[in-house]
């Protein structure tokens, strides 16, 4: 059975003007995203083949970069991406070439490893050793992690924007509960079948005795007994231990 897909919705949770800090984390984006396409570019001339997504991600992460691990994963997805559509676009269109332009600044990303939420604030991990970057939020996605958080810049209004993507995958329902059917098999006493049915909080049963069974199956006689028996009750009431066979 195929997993079913996750939905996502992108949200902009907050804006800021442009301040010597936010460039610099978009900075640290575009040297990480550069070193990607420099690391990719020289080993293809060099070796003759691509690296692979993982072998770029197996080199830099000897790099210390000042920031969550998962930070610098996601910048190099966004080249490996970029690339895979170049692969792509190459089977039909023999001039096709490969992303091979490095950024001064590139779109910073936290996965939700580098993401937690504290009174109305998401703060978002520097890595180790490194203070946070904290932003308020609206009250509607409190104690909500979002999958990722993304830095961008808006040429337009010239203003950075905080990206949250959630999963909104609907949840699924609960499935209902249905009825459970014991059976006593014994070989000296007549078999006994209790049907119970469990809603919320309660147990009624009730209870059937079968003719004993001698040689054929087949010869089974059933007669339901009277009234339903309450299991919790059942060390109580004395008609619960005087449920007999039925006779014919």
């Amino acid at each position: 059975m195929s997993k079913s897909k996750k939905e996502y919705r992108t949200y902009i949770l907050a804006t800021s003007t442009p301040t010597k800090y936010l460039d610099g984390i978009n900075r640290l984006g575009g040297r990480i995203y550069s070193k990607t396409v420099s690391l990719a570019f020289q080993t293809h001339e060099q070796k003759g083949f691509w690296l692979s997504d993982r072998g770029l991600k197996a080199y830099l992460k000897f790099k210390k970069y000042p920031c969550h691990a998962h930070s610098v994963q996601a910048i190099i997805d966004d080249y490996c991406g970029a690339r895979r559509s170049f692969f792509a676009n190459r089977k039909s269109n023999p001039n096709a070439k490969p992303p091979n332009k490095t950024r001064k600044f590139h779109t910073f990303t936290w996965r939700a490893t580098g993401i937690s939420y504290k009174r109305g604030k998401l703060q978002l991990s520097m890595g180790l050793d490194q203070d946070p970057l904290w932003i308020k939020i609206d009250k509607k996605f409190h104690k909500v992690v979002p999958a990722e958080v993304s830095l961008v810049y808006n040429r337009t209004t010239k203003q950075y924007e905080f990206h949250a993507t959630y999963d909104t995958t609907p949840k699924k329902a609960k499935a209902k509960v249905g009825s459970a059917v014991a059976v006593d098999m014994g070989e000296i006493h007549p078999i006994v079948i209790l049907t119970v049915s469990i809603p919320k909080s309660t147990m009624v049963g009730k209870s059937a005795v079968l003719l004993g069974i001698r040689t054929n199956l087949s010869r089974v006689s059933i007669k339901p007994y009277r009234g339903a028996l309450d299991i919790a009750d059942a060390g109580k009431n004395s008609n619960a231990s005087k449920i007999e066979p039925y006779r014919s």
